[in-house]
């Protein structure tokens, strides 16, 4: 089995039309991306020695908007940085794997990219200026932190932070912004994001390829926002995703129930705290 990919930037033929081209394993694989016009890379096709041209440009998964800004940094340097390289191809190989011969992918070491099997519970949002609401669900939060410390599973907190000139809420380095009291801490995972999205932290991005997460238990607020969003943005990156439903909470506690039919819609799974604790 290949080890050492030293993946290479090669100038691209004619006949062959990508935005970037690597080449690794000796000259054996040569990997096609393009990028779209909202900055998402994709792999369009894949070569092997011995396999031929597999062409997915039809069917090919997009990295999302994070990844593919570091793909972008990192294939652009004039000098390749290898062992930043690595995992990003590997992560795009692995969201398109399906498509991708299975012998190839053994036989060179590229089966399923990084095999991102680990799981993290994300606590989203539970801070000073969230609504009240917390109060009803943090029992339950804290003793879905204490079946994660259990079953030896990451723990990840997610702070919301206000740039915008005209907001009140969750602003840096004020008592609002900061983790509410009640709120077990068990890691110095604490990422912050200035968008709905955790994802769009990069610390937190980063944290999930160096953990080699591939599995996430999502619990916090807001349901109808920053939940909705992180769990859309996680399954959209195939990952797979899990929303504790009475470890989230909202300010319209109302629309809680549509919500849980919207995470399911889009592929997440719903479980309650009880199943959870049950399953281990």
């Amino acid at each position: 089995m290949k080890q050492n990919f030293d993946f290479f930037k090669i100038k691209i033929p004619y006949s062959r039309k990508a935005d970037f081209q690597l080449g690794c394993c000796g000259g054996s694989v040569y990997i096609d991306f393009n990028q779209s016009s909202d900055g998402l890379i994709s792999l369009c096709r894949i070569s092997f020695d011995g396999y031929g041209c597999c062409d997915i440009t039809d069917t090919t998964n997009f990295l999302n908007f994070e990844v593919s800004k570091k793909f972008i940094e990192e294939i652009t340097k004039g000098e390749l940085d290898q062992e930043k390289l690595v995992p990003l191809v590997k992560e795009i190989i692995r969201i398109n794997q399906e498509c991708i011969w299975t012998d190839a992918l053994e036989e060179y070491n590229l089966k399923g990219g990084i095999p991102m099997q680990k799981k993290v519970l994300v606590v989203i949002d539970i801070q000073n200026d969230i609504t009240k609401n917390y109060k009803e669900i943090i029992d339950n939060i804290n003793q879905s932190i204490d079946w994660a410390v259990e079953n030896d599973i990451h723990v990840v907190y997610i702070r919301h932070e206000n740039l915008s000139a005209g907001t009140r809420t969750f602003k840096p380095n004020t008592r609002g912004a900061e983790l509410v009291s009640d709120l077990k801490i068990v890691s110095k995972n604490v990422f912050t994001k200035y968008k709905g999205n955790a994802l769009s932290s990069e610390e937190f991005t980063d944290f999930i390829h160096k953990n080699e997460i591939g599995e996430f238990y999502l619990t916090g607020a807001d349901a109808i926002a920053c939940v909705k969003s992180t769990c859309y943005n996680l399954l959209k990156s195939n990952y797979k995703v899990h929303v504790i439903s009475d470890c989230i909470t909202s300010y319209d506690k109302k629309k809680i129930s549509e919500m849980l039919l919207y995470y399911e819609s889009k592929g997440g799974n719903v479980i309650c705290l009880n199943d959870l604790l049950k399953s281990d």
